[in-house]
């Protein structure tokens, strides 16, 4: 199993790198793998929502991770997104784009059909989402319910519904759509309105193991071998994602020193 753990809060900070993902020997999602449903009380979660996260070539560090959630109300639609901390919009692969001239969304297997889903609502207001791998999207608005692991969130999400998609995105198929998890995203408080703690915790599929999870409202524990191995950290607070103040870095056995920011 997965031993990298990366759990963080809604009061912490981040650097995200952009990255450049590539598809390899793409495999639908396995509905055999082995997750976990959660039901939640009424007064506080106690059990975390887990969701698995697919990686489709464990050997190539740039393969995309994905999760499944379903969207919509009557049968709900089965959608591949990535989760994305350095973003906080929730974008989707839609009729819109399906319809375009352009083809932009006609290689992707699924896509949202808005008018599959008696609670859609869509407001049709026009907006676009700079993404830090280049990619640039174009949509319409609109709402609806997503579930996770049988479980659906009483609120319904906003999604930006995509007619448009430039850069790499464009080319990765497997992507359906994009779930962001930034500080300023909906996903925070649609977790403290649901009795859970205001955390998510992701276990990252590698070379060891092709599946990790994605845990809203806590961690998954099956990934800690050591719980005196989990320590707090002091983070930056001026952005919007956590980041963490490094320094001293070790090279081969010796430190390297980081010298202090010189300002006038």
């Amino acid at each position: 199993m997965s031993r990298f753990l990366n759990p963080f809060s809604r009061n912490a900070k981040r650097i995200v790198k952009n990255y450049n993902p590539k598809v390899i020997n793409y495999k639908k999602y396995d509905e055999k793998i082995p997750s976990l449903n959660q039901n939640v009380n009424k007064e506080r979660a106690t059990n975390p929502l887990i969701l698995n996260i697919n990686k489709f070539d464990i050997n190539d560090p740039n393969s995309v991770s994905l999760i499944q959630i379903q969207i919509g109300s009557n049968v709900p639609q089965n959608i591949d997104l990535i989760p994305d901390t350095s973003s906080n919009d929730f974008g989707l692969c839609s009729e819109f784009c399906g319809r375009s001239l352009s083809g932009d969304c006609a290689n992707r297997q699924d896509i949202f059909a808005s008018d599959n889903s008696t609670s859609f609502k869509g407001n049709y207001k026009p907006k676009s989402i700079n993404y830090l791998d280049g990619s640039i999207v174009n949509g319409y608005t609109g709402s609806d319910f997503i579930t996770i692991n049988s479980f659906t969130f009483k609120n319904k999400f906003s999604f930006l519904l995509y007619n448009k998609i430039n850069g790499a995105l464009k080319a990765e198929n497997p992507v359906e759509g994009i779930m962001g998890l930034g500080f300023s995203s909906q996903i925070w408080n649609q977790l403290a309105d649901n009795a859970y703690d205001q955390t998510i915790g992701l276990a990252l599929p590698n070379s060891n193991c092709a599946v990790g999870t994605i845990t809203f409202g806590g961690m998954d524990s099956r990934f800690i071998s050591d719980t005196n191995n989990i320590y707090k950290i002091s983070t930056l607070n001026d952005t919007t994602y956590w980041k963490i103040q490094v320094n001293l870095i070790w090279i081969d056995e010796s430190p390297l020193i980081i010298p202090a920011p010189v300002t006038d």
